[in-house]
């Protein structure tokens, strides 16, 4: 598999004089991003785009519990702690409760959605119960305890984030 990497986008709009397109061509190699990263980067790039020539926005990250602001997306010295507390309590977690938890919490965090886009409390309960439906009771209560605090994709993406690298070294 090649190490660099390519994404291109190219949006569209009708206006009086004819169509726009704008094209957007981004490089970058593979070990640069995880694919959580990559997510919140591309959903940032590809919704901050204006067509009508305004003010640009200065603000493109929401503030959040969970991960920095940036592209770096780090996360936050109190989610960093529940990380290591959740894979301390997690123990034995059968291989495939492993591989279902990571791969719905990487389909959660790679959604089109915008870093900023609010997420309400009905939304957030489908998602409890898609992880409830779907592991030991034991690992979702560890999983789920902190869940209830993100308040947008760039939270529900930190959450994620937390909950994968807990899973993947916990004791």
């Amino acid at each position: 598999m090649p190490d660099e990497m390519e994404c291109i986008s190219v949006a569209t709009k009708e206006f009086d004089e004819g169509p726009l397109a704008l094209y957007m061509v981004i490089n970058f190699l593979k070990n640069e991003f995880s694919p959580v990263q990559w997510a919140n980067l591309r959903t940032v790039l590809a919704t901050h785009q204006d067509w009508q020539g305004g003010r640009p926005s200065t603000s493109v990250w929401p503030p959040s519990k969970f991960a920095t602001l940036s592209i770096r997306f780090e996360l936050l010295p109190a989610a960093w702690r529940e990380a290591q507390k959740k894979a301390a309590d997690l123990g034995d977690v059968s291989a495939s409760d492993l591989r279902t938890l990571t791969d719905m919490l990487l389909e959660f965090s790679c959604s089109d959605d915008p870093p900023t886009f609010p997420l309400p409390k009905y939304v957030l309960d489908l998602g409890a119960n898609q992880i409830a439906m779907r592991a030991d009771s034991r690992v979702v209560e560890v999983l789920l305890r902190n869940y209830y605090d993100i308040e947008n994709t760039h939270d529900l993406r930190g959450w994620c984030w937390q909950c994968i690298w807990a899973l993947g070294t916990r004791r």
